[in-house]
């Protein structure tokens, strides 16, 4: 990459965890032409994996068929266009670049790039904006205009002023230097770059690895979080849950929540232990392999988008994302992120809502419900005051249906407004 992987000042001893280090700065992607052809070699030199000869490997259930995977290196090396894409980010958003100081043990400086777009409107919400794994800043691209232009003849719509950030790692965040940065390190970097910004206090909406860094936020910034909305609560069944589940005294929603998380453990799942055990050598072999690691991710967004068939562009694009800065960053979150420290949530009195989607229309039906938590066990941890399901949408809803998402985040918020 060119100037946007900055040389970070050394900072010196422990910092508080809400001390801004340095101003944001315009930000131009520029990623180096040099990157741009090796990944065009790579996949003009893929060899695709032999599939069974009895269609197993057809299903996707063990990843992408060798046809679509070849398919796919033969788009790469011939039609594929990242200065497009790269155009496009540019001219259609503000980027910056801050490097903040995160406390909480990490006392490296955390470099962060991040798009501000703010509301025409007066009075309008600051709202950051947390992605997971496999995505970065783009996948809530399609939703800024919703939030901070709503419908001019609804005076009362609720507007937003939006911090998207790429979390440390992905995109053009560069990735953390040492161990040690969980996702309650990550909250307190962005905490203090919304004070960088000069929002005292802020909303949030998370999804996915961006989850677990806003309940941190929620519990250690309880006066700053003025609400969390997520379209992703995770939470894992206890070992009281697991014995009712036994005995059979679990409501039909337990039962189908724990039966599609164990599904998703012994289907799917496996990609987080290897992520959080092994991070450096996956890393090693999915930066080698740029359309190895597209293979890696398409499996991850077949089986969890309700269907939705990714294009070529979409697929590369988003690989893209997580190559350029190298794999092992972003891979590296899972060993973080699953510390049992870093998953024993507070209990929260922030207020939270929660968008719950369906993958019915995907192709592993044991996975239909899989984000579809029980209120109870949300509440668990979380202050539940807004709780949607749709039918629809999958693991990626805003990139989907991004007017409805944006809906369901204005009425949430709008019902925290006196």
């Amino acid at each position: 990459m060119k100037p946007q992987f900055w040389i970070l000042p050394l900072v010196v001893g422990s910092i508080p965890s809400c001390t801004p280090v340095a101003h944001p700065t315009p930000f131009k992607i520029d990623v180096d032409q040099g990157l741009l052809d090796e990944a065009r070699t790579k996949a003009k030199l893929y060899r695709p994996s032999v599939d069974l000869l009895d269609g197993t490997s057809e299903t996707w259930y063990e990843g992408p068929p060798a046809s679509n995977m070849t398919a796919l290196a033969k788009y790469w090396a011939e039609e594929y266009d990242w200065l497009k894409i790269q155009d496009q980010l540019n001219s259609n958003h503000s980027h910056y670049k801050a490097t903040v100081s995160a406390g909480f043990g990490y006392q490296e400086p955390v470099p962060l790039h991040f798009v501000h777009e703010k509301s025409t409107r007066p009075n309008a919400i600051p709202l950051l904006l947390l992605h997971g794994w496999p995505s970065t800043h783009m996948e809530w691209l399609p939703a800024l205009d919703y939030l901070t232009s709503p419908d001019p003849d609804d005076a009362e719509a609720v507007a937003f002023d939006v911090i998207v950030p790429d979390l440390p790692g992905f995109g053009f965040s560069p990735a953390a230097t040492h161990e040690g940065f969980g996702p309650r390190q990550a909250g307190a970097a962005l905490t203090n770059l919304m004070q960088l910004l000069g929002y005292e206090t802020f909303g949030i909406i998370s999804t996915d690895a961006g989850w677990w860094v806003a309940l941190w936020m929620a519990a250690d910034y309880p006066d700053r979080v003025v609400g969390h909305f997520t379209d992703f609560y995770f939470a894992q069944p206890n070992a009281t849950d697991i014995e009712r589940f036994g005995n059979g005294q679990t409501s039909d929603a337990e039962n189908d929540y724990i039966s599609t998380v164990l599904a998703f453990q012994n289907v799917v799942g496996a990609y987080m232990s290897i992520q959080s055990q092994g991070p450096l050598k996956l890393g090693q072999a999915l930066t080698d392999s740029p359309v190895g690691y597209a293979g890696w991710i398409w499996h991850h967004l077949q089986f969890s988008s309700d269907g939705y068939h990714y294009s070529f562009e979409e697929v590369i694009t988003r690989t893209m994302m997580l190559w350029l800065p190298g794999a092992y960053g972003n891979l590296r979150t899972y060993l973080e992120w699953l510390k049992p420290e870093n998953i024993d949530f507070p209990k929260s009195d922030v207020a939270t809502g929660v968008s719950q989607w369906q993958s019915i229309n995907g192709p592993f039906p044991e996975l239909a419900l899989m984000l579809n938590t029980p209120a109870e066990w949300i509440e668990r941890v979380s202050n539940l005051t807004f709780l949607v399901t749709r039918p629809f949408g999958g693991h990626f809803p805003v990139e989907l249906h991004p007017e409805i998402y944006a809906q369901d985040v204005q009425e949430f918020f709008g019902s925290l407004i006196d």
